[in-house]
């Protein structure tokens, strides 16, 4: 397994993080290179590729050899995954960032009610005040958006409705899925690849690309495949934040925050964005919410572990685009 020092593991997520998401912004709404089914197609090969020599080379130890009734139990989580980072690209080809990453939290919101949920948690009256907070902040942003873009915004919903499915499905049946993080991910990019090649054909995205006008320039390619190898490397490194923070400073919910609030902030001087005051004061809101939920809820955990005695460890995360 590859192993990542005490902080350096989450300042790389949070570079990461960063760099995919500029990437995938460049490639989706400068370029304009908005067909999903080609750029996510090539994204998850890309993934699946750099796994399979990592796993070669003792980088990583992936189960690739996944029986068909252990992947049929997982076919859901497949399922989800695939509808998430092409609804994930579609959205964030119109959405700006600060935009993009504000109703993001939506997601984090189905993550901890998720777990609290699960476990049988009684949350305290701050931290449901939290929880409700990013729910109204979100909506807010949405609301005083002066970019609306209803596709944007009905594309978001999908990918945070199916990004919720998949946490969820990961945490309740969590017991019966019996294969690793690393095999889930390798099995999602396969999955998602095979799905996604006949359909970039079938829904006229591989016709439609021809017209494209950046189709030979270099950038382009070189975009697209930074944006493959970044995403996968993203998706490693919050595996290995999860399993190694008892040894890191940050968790994985609080590395994520973060990172959400860093990209939001340096996206400013490159991505093209009109705000108003209000739509401002809610983005801040909401990211702060988040980041603030992560912070306290994280905190709560740490005091119960050390009271207990007992290791806590934080359920599967669906890092985005996620993912895109």
């Amino acid at each position: 397994m590859l192993v990542w020092g005490t902080n350096k593991g989450v300042v790389l997520y949070v570079l990461l993080f960063i760099a995919t998401n500029f990437v995938n912004k460049y490639v989706l709404s400068v370029l304009k290179f908005t067909y999903p089914t080609i750029f996510q197609g090539w994204q998850t090969l890309m993934g699946a590729i750099v796994l399979r020599l990592l796993s070669l080379t003792g980088k990583l130890e992936i189960n690739s050899d996944i029986d068909r009734f252990t992947l049929l139990k997982w076919s859901p989580g497949l399922l989800s995954f695939v509808i998430s980072i092409y609804s994930g690209s579609k959205a964030l080809s119109v959405l700006p960032i600060p935009i993009f990453m504000s109703l993001l939290t939506v997601v984090d919101f189905i993550f901890h009610v998720t777990d609290l949920t699960i476990s049988k948690k009684i949350p305290s009256a701050k931290k449901c005040g939290l929880l409700m907070f990013i729910l109204l902040s979100s909506v807010m942003v949405s609301w005083t958006d002066p970019q609306f873009v209803e596709t944007g915004y009905f594309w978001m919903a999908v990918h945070i409705l199916s990004s919720g499915c998949y946490i969820i499905y990961s945490k309740v049946f969590k017991s019966c899925i019996e294969i690793s993080e690393l095999g889930r991910l390798y099995a999602n990019y396969i999955y998602s690849f095979i799905v996604l090649a006949p359909c970039s054909y079938f829904l006229g995205d591989a016709l439609a690309a021809r017209e494209f006008p950046f189709l030979y320039f270099y950038k382009f390619y070189v975009g697209c495949a930074l944006s493959g190898v970044f995403g996968v490397c993203l998706a490693v490194c919050a595996i290995q934040i999860k399993d190694s923070q008892l040894c890191l400073s940050m968790s994985l919910a609080q590395s994520s925050a973060w990172a959400k609030v860093a990209v939001s902030i340096s996206s400013l001087p490159f991505f093209e964005m009109v705000p108003n005051v209000k739509n401002t004061i809610w983005v801040v809101a909401c990211l702060t919410a988040a980041t603030l939920c992560a912070e306290y809820i994280d905190e709560s955990d740490d005091s119960k572990k050390k009271l207990d005695g007992n290791d806590i460890k934080l359920p599967s995360m669906m890092t985005t685009f996620e993912s895109v």
